[in-house]
């Protein structure tokens, strides 16, 4: 089974250096930099500018000829370079001794208050040596926000400004600290930049959101409209070990691996989930591994790659008025939704005890034949129970189900859109039940539940 990239993220990249700069060998061009990204981390509220520097290394014993530089953006960059004396956007044949380096000079100027801007602004160098080109990447903050560049938080986030995460936020990290906590108010705007995570380590995390206006929305950096349904812009959130973790009117979209609970620290579940939606993820919008303990009530998980949610060896469960809608338009074999009681490694077969999952009053649907599966080992505890949800198997299971509708079409409104309401004529519509333990008073979209109780995360037929 696939390792999760969180782990990778937690211990690899907030491994990395935390300065400006990352080192970088000898490559076929025969330079060294002193830096392969110059990082501009200075926050403009203002016309502003800022300058930074590099230095090229020549670590051969003859003398070298750097063919050309050349800064990619050209007369339109906010960014301008100088070589040896020489500020050009191009610049030719610039000699180094054996064993000998020179400086390279790099200055923005960047206005702010040009709300046009992205929130992060990127160029890049090309050096070109004996026919190989090598870059060095510049980068610098677009917009006035709060910017966590590899490194551990806590404390509150509020909503005044937006937040970007550059590598990995951390609440709690492996030997520096955990029992942490961070509150991420109603309203905050929390942005990805590439390949970006924020990881909870045995540690609390508290996302406050209001559902119907006040949500807390976690996408990438790009806000231009072709980026509006591009999954995979950034990881996503990893809750490792956590302790209570409490999420409340999220909007996640367009991340790799969406939310992923593993294991837990918690003498009840690692993470409460409600009135949130995650939708259109490269890999999983929610994954729950190694006795990761989860309460999920009024949500959406729409649109993913591989799975939209997989719950494998997991210990409790509780999923209550949930839409599962797996709509991906790529190309896509496996369910929308996978229960397991085990993990397959490199070199073995792991069972863990699943000993209490409960569904009520959720729906398993999707563009294929087969939208869930169940998927249980001999050898471990196994205890699941699925009461008024409506689910699509080509062939429906037999017990653990309790007034259940099988293989039947919910008549959504638009899962191209995301719009995952229906008419007065879906089977959604009055085929839940009251009796959930935790019946929430109104639905996803802040109306009034009535009885007799719709299915899933809605509760007004249209």
């Amino acid at each position: 089974m696939f390792r999760s990239l969180f782990i990778v993220a937690l211990f690899v990249i907030l491994g990395l250096s935390t300065s400006n700069c990352k080192k970088n060998g000898t490559s076929a061009g025969n330079l060294q930099f002193s830096q392969d990204t110059i990082l501009f981390d200075t926050v403009f509220t203002t016309l502003g500018n800022a300058t930074r520097n590099i230095r090229i290394y020549n670590p051969d014993k003859n003398k070298i000829i750097i063919e050309e530089i050349e800064l990619m953006g050209g007369a339109s960059s906010p960014f301008s370079i100088n070589v040896d004396g020489t500020s050009a956007d191009y610049i030719e044949n610039i000699h180094i001794n054996g064993e000998d380096s020179l400086f390279l000079f790099a200055q923005v100027i960047l206005d702010v208050n040009n709300q046009n801007l992205p929130m992060v602004v990127e160029d890049s160098i090309r050096f070109r040596t004996n026919g190989v080109d090598q870059y060095v990447h510049l980068i610098v903050w677009g917009q006035d926000a709060y910017f966590h560049v590899n490194e551990v938080v806590s404390g509150v986030w509020n909503n005044d400004k937006p937040h970007i995460i550059y590598g990995t936020a951390a609440v709690g990290y492996p030997g520096i600290d955990s029992n942490l906590n961070l509150t991420i108010n109603s309203g905050t705007q929390v942005h990805f930049y590439n390949e970006s995570s924020l990881i909870v380590y045995k540690s609390t995390l508290n996302i406050a959101g209001s559902p119907c206006g006040g949500e807390v929305v976690f996408q990438g950096t790009r806000l231009e409209s072709f980026y509006d349904n591009l999954p995979g812009q950034y990881y996503g959130l990893g809750i490792i070990q956590g302790i209570d973790c409490t999420i409340d009117g999220l909007i996640m979209k367009n991340s790799a691996y969406g939310i992923t609970v593993d294991s837990t620290n918690s003498t009840g579940y690692a993470l409460t989930l409600t009135n949130s939606i995650v939708q259109q993820s490269e890999f999983y919008n929610l994954r729950g591994q190694r006795s990761g303990t989860m309460d999920v009530n009024n949500c959406i998980f729409s649109n993913a790659g591989i799975y939209s949610v997989w719950l494998g060896s997991g210990r409790d469960y509780r999923f209550q008025n949930v839409t599962v809608a797996n709509h991906w338009s790529g190309t896509r074999q496996t369910p929308g939704f996978v229960l397991q009681n085990w993990e397959y490694t490199s070199s073995a077969i792991y069972i863990y005890p699943l000993d209490n999952a409960e569904f009520y009053n959720c729906s398993f649907t999707g563009n294929i034949d087969n939208e869930f599966i169940i998927d249980t080992l001999n050898g471990g505890t196994v205890n699941y129970g699925f009461f008024n949800c409506l689910l699509k198997n080509e062939t429906p299971y037999g017990s653990g189900f309790t007034s259940c509708l099988w293989n039947m079409d919910p008549l959504f409104n638009d899962p191209s859109t995301y719009d995952f309401k229906y008419p007065i004529n879906s089977p959604l519509s009055g085929n839940g039940t009251i009796f959930a333990p935790n019946l929430f008073a109104i639905d996803l979209d802040c109306k009034a539940r009535t009885n007799p109780i719709d299915i899933g995360a809605y509760d007004d037929p249209q």
